[in-house]
């Protein structure tokens, strides 16, 4: 059973590049697919995010991208999966225009992986009418967002229950050429 709901576009997508290895299929997030996009998404925050935050981020990051948070949100947008060679190696998800949870397989970053997941997400926002898009970047994550041609709008800071500091940045991307950002 597909999660995708609200009528977007269900088909997949299969992509080739030189910095794939391989062929990426990208689809949307079937229900049989969450164990395996929970645990990827769990590697990319143990690998990914030791350098920029401590444990009790970690902690919350992981608890904030729950295998219920995800099917929520796959519920009320699209969620897309990437695979390649018949594993999951990257998801990304889409409510409104609101681009949230984009992970890729820590052994799999720096191959157009992301890129393509962002692309598709992109693409969707736009079909669906959107101008602009909108996302919340970790602190390690903003360069490949800068590189997409997201630009950061606010650095965001919170304290969590046991007193650590959690930041993030807010960062848009204006999808049509024409639109433009009323300060």
């Amino acid at each position: 059973m597909n999660v995708n709901v609200k009528g977007k576009p269900t088909g997949a997508t299969v992509l080739s590049s030189r910095s794939l290895s391989r062929s990426l299929l990208l689809r949307p997030l079937a229900s049989s697919d969450l164990p395996a996009v929970a645990a990827l998404i769990g590697r990319t925050i143990d690998t990914a995010y030791p350098p920029h935050y401590g444990p009790g981020c970690i902690a919350h990051f992981r608890e904030h991208h729950s295998e219920a948070n995800i099917l929520e949100d796959a519920a009320e947008g699209c969620c897309v999966v990437a695979e390649e060679d018949g594993a999951i190696v990257g998801t990304g998800t889409l409510t409104g225009a609101h681009v949230r949870r984009v992970f890729v397989e820590p052994s799999g970053q720096r191959r157009g992986i992301g890129r393509a997941i962002m692309r598709e997400l992109e693409a969707r926002a736009a079909a669906s009418g959107a101008a602009l898009v909108e996302l919340a970047s970790v602190l390690g994550s903003r360069a490949f967002y800068e590189a997409l041609g997201y630009v950061v709008r606010e650095l965001k800071s919170y304290v969590l229950p046991d007193g650590e500091e959690m930041r993030f940045y807010i960062m848009t991307k204006l999808l049509l050429p024409s639109a433009r950002l009323i300060p």
